[in-house]
C-alpha cells in the first residue's frame, strides 16, 4: 500500500528538499513551500517504487538556488523509479527538470502541467515525447 502525505499550511513552509525515501508514496503540496537545497530538491530515492508529487492550484514551490526536479532519481537517470509529477499550482526556480528517464521500467512516468499550472526552469532534460505540455 503507497504512503499518503499531505503539506497543507496557510502560511509557508520552508524545507531543505523533498525526498521519497520510504517505497512508493504519493504527495499532495496544498501550501506555498520554499525548497533550499543546491542539487536534487524533489526527487525519489527508492528502488522499484513509484513517487507521486501533485502541487494543487494557488500553491508555490520555489526552488531556492539552484536546484533541480527529477522523476526518476537524481538527475533523471535511476531506472527502476518513477511516478508521475502533477502541477496544477506553481513551480519556479528550477535549474533543471529531469522529465523522464528512458531507462526507467515505470512508463507512466513524466510531468504534467494542469491549465493553470506553470513550471518554470532553465533547462529540460529527459523529456519523452509523450509527455511534453510545455
Amino acid at each position: 500500500m503507497a504512503l499518503q502525505v499531505q503539506f497543507q499550511e496557510v502560511g509557508t513552509i520552508n524545507l531543505q528538499r523533498i525526498r521519497n525515501n520510504v517505497g512508493s508514496t504519493s504527495l499532495s503540496i496544498d501550501a506555498d513551500v520554499n525548497l533550499w537545497w543546491i542539487g536534487a530538491s524533489i526527487y525519489n530515492n527508492v528502488a522499484s517504487s513509484t513517487f507521486n508529487v501533485t502541487v494543487n492550484a494557488g500553491k508555490t514551490v520555489n526552488l531556492e538556488g539552484q536546484s533541480d526536479v527529477s522523476v526518476n532519481g537524481i538527475a533523471g537517470a535511476t531506472s527502476g523509479r518513477g511516478g508521475i509529477y502533477t502541477v496544477n499550482g506553481t513551480v519556479t526556480g528550477i535549474d533543471t527538470v529531469y522529465g523522464f528517464a528512458s531507462a526507467s521500467a515505470f512508463s507512466s512516468s513524466g510531468i504534467v502541467i494542469g491549465s493553470g499550472g506553470l513550471v518554470s526552469a532553465n533547462f529540460v532534460k529527459n523529456w519523452h515525447r509523450r509527455n511534453r505540455k510545455l
